[in-house]
Parts: C-alpha cells; structure tokens; sequence
C-alpha cells in the first residue's frame, strides 16, 4: 500500500484553507489527515505499507512516521502526478510488490474496509477503482457534476465497461497492471487517460464504492483555465489512445 503525501509545512499545505485558518493551524490540519490515513493502513495485516514523500524521505516527520507506525519510505520522483505515480509503482514492484493500492492524504475518512475490498477484488482483476457514485444517493446537481457524468458516459461507451466515475484518485493495481503501469501510467490529467488504456491493454477494472463528501467550506483548485486544460487533454486521449500500439508487460 503507498500513500502519497506532502511535508506538513505551513504555507506549503492546505493553503485555499488560509483564511479562515492560519499557515500553522493548515499544516497541521493536513498533518491530523495523515495521521488518519496511516492509523486506517494499520488496521490492514499483511501488507507492507510504503510512504510516499515530498519534498524527500529526510523531513523530520517522515523520519518519525516511518519510526512510529514501521513506514517504508520513498520519494516521490517527476513533474505530474501520473510520473509520480509510475515511479512509486516502480519502487515497489523492485520490491516483489504484485499488488499494490495507492492513496493520497486527503481522504482520512476513508474506511480501512474499502482497503481490504480492495486487494480482494484484485484476484479477480487486474485494476480496482473507486467511485463515488457506484451506489446510488442523493447528489447535488452542479455543472461540474454533469460534466463527470457525460465523461463517465463517454468513457463506458469507448471501453465498453461501466465506468460509474472517470475522475476518482482511489486505485489498486494488480500483477499484470503493476507490470505495465509501473513504465507506462498517464501523466497531467492521470484517471480518464487511465480508463481509455487500461481498456486499450486488456486490463480489467473494477469499481469498488467510496463515500462522497460534499466540501463544507474552501474553494477548489480548479480554475476556468485548468477545468480548459484538462478537458482538451481528455478529448486529445479520447483521439489519441484507442490507436496506440498494446504494451507487452514486462517478465517476472
């Protein structure tokens, strides 16, 4: 299990929190989150439980983490957050990893049940997801809602899977996926890239329901001109994937 985390340093962290909160009540707010992150992967026995740290493994803290709680850790290495990615399942794959589940920080309410489905559901595929609208509820109706929703539609009907949600971050990887992610993962705008080539390999997916919490108070990172962004790199690898050449996996 890797969990992808940032130094709880003030004015580096949960900073669209400042106002109404100071630099230092953020940072350790976002310091509170991994703790909670970390307390759930330890409810999980038999799995080996990797750090992955920015800026580096040297920050005081993850020193203390990884004595506290007998993290391994790596750091995290590229510029976007699917290199990021890619190279964490590198790391670990030289390990002996065959399967692995990543997760960020920000979720510190997330059940360490979901974990467990998880690595079971990889025995009988090779990629699990998490998806917020698996199950039915009651949603909010946003314009930023709809566009996940004709996403989602778009992606079903190009990998002829159920795609429920194209744009979680919760996701377990397999042997044969680790094998081909750990070289090849999506960069920029990771998960609906992720979707279109998992399908174009012939790696299976499955969805594994996640709980939906409505922000309470903030604002979002994504701005008119990144909502642009991502939506013209979703559309270029709605083009582009489908007749990309299949990747061969790497050996054992």
């Amino acid at each position: 299990m890797i969990i992808f985390a940032k130094a709880p340093e003030p004015g580096q962290v949960k900073t669209r929190l400042s106002p109404p909160l100071t630099s230092d009540q953020a940072a350790r707010l976002h310091e509170v989150f991994m703790l909670d992150v970390v307390r759930a992967a330890q409810s999980l026995s038999g799995v080996t439980q990797w750090l992955s740290c920015t800026p580096s493994t040297t920050h005081p803290f993850f020193r203390r983490l990884s004595h506290r709680f007998r993290l391994r850790l790596l750091t995290q290495t590229g510029e976007t957050l699917g290199e990021r990615m890619a190279s964490a399942l590198r790391q670990t794959l030289d390990t002996g990893a065959t399967r692995v589940v990543l997760i960020g920080t920000d979720i510190p309410t997330l059940p360490g049940t979901v974990i467990r489905d998880a690595f079971r559901l990889l025995r009988r595929a090779d990629v699990v997801l998490g998806s917020r609208y698996a199950r039915p509820y009651t949603e909010r109706t946003s314009a930023l809602r709809l566009a996940q929703r004709l996403l989602a539609a778009c992606l079903s009907a190009l990998t002829r899977g159920r795609v429920t949600d194209a744009t979680s971050g919760f996701c377990a990887v397999g042997p044969r996926a680790v094998r081909v992610l750990a070289e090849h993962h999506p960069t920029g705008y990771p998960e609906p890239e992720l979707r279109l080539f998992l399908s174009r390999n012939a790696l299976s997916v499955v969805e594994v329901p996640v709980r939906a919490r409505f922000r309470l108070g903030g604002t979002t990172s994504l701005t008119a001109g990144r909502a642009a962004a991502a939506c013209a790199r979703v559309m270029l690898a709605i083009i582009i994937v489908p007749f990309r050449g299949k990747i061969e996996p790497a050996g054992d």
